[in-house]
């Protein structure tokens, strides 16, 4: 499970974000398209430095890398696709895929999927196929109610962001549902 940060800061968020990694959350993606540089940086100043090494950020804000260089920030590249369709093809150099939304968006209102669930089961074994070393990650509306059944359909993994992040005070106990279905 791959879990991306609220779009905006909140109070608090820093220690939530710590008490996630302390429960075990893995991979933590930054991605506050809307917060500016120093913002971003007083939010990882807060956050324990045990942790700076599960944590991949996104867009403008890799900047804050060299500011926290010595502590080893994870790095991945990830690409963003929202057919299945846009799976057939080549994405050598990339460590996974995000194809969202799979569901309707629990974070952006309104935000369904444009494609059937059908279309999957030709779409993934061809990418498979021509990206062998490339996770596809199924992103958007994912909760714990339907967690499982989205890895069922193929997906390597699963992001979470809304079902998070829609009330942060009981973000802890959101994880600990997907913690408790989902064993790696």
């Amino acid at each position: 499970m791959i879990v991306f940060s609220s779009p905006v800061l909140f109070p608090n968020e820093a220690s939530i974000v710590d008490s996630l990694f302390e429960a075990g959350m893995e991979i933590f993606h930054i991605r506050k398209k809307d917060s500016s540089e120093e913002e971003l940086s007083d939010f990882l100043s807060k956050i324990s430095p045990d942790h700076y090494h599960k944590i991949v950020i996104h867009g403008p804000q890799k900047g804050l890398l060299t500011q926290f260089e010595e502590c080893k920030m994870f790095t991945s590249v990830s690409k963003s696709v929202h057919t299945p369709a846009e799976l057939d093809r080549d994405f050598k150099g990339i460590d996974y895929v995000f194809l969202s939304p799979v569901y309707e968006s629990i974070s952006k209102l309104g935000y369904k999927r444009s494609w059937k669930i059908a279309e999957l089961k030709g779409a993934l074994p061809r990418f498979r196929e021509l990206n062998p070393n490339t996770r596809i990650i199924a992103l958007g509306g994912v909760n714990p109610e339907n967690a499982m059944a989205t890895l069922e359909f193929g997906f390597d993994d699963f992001a979470v962001l809304g079902a998070l992040w829609e009330n942060p005070k009981s973000a802890l106990e959101v994880f600990l549902k997907f913690k408790n279905l989902y064993v790696k």
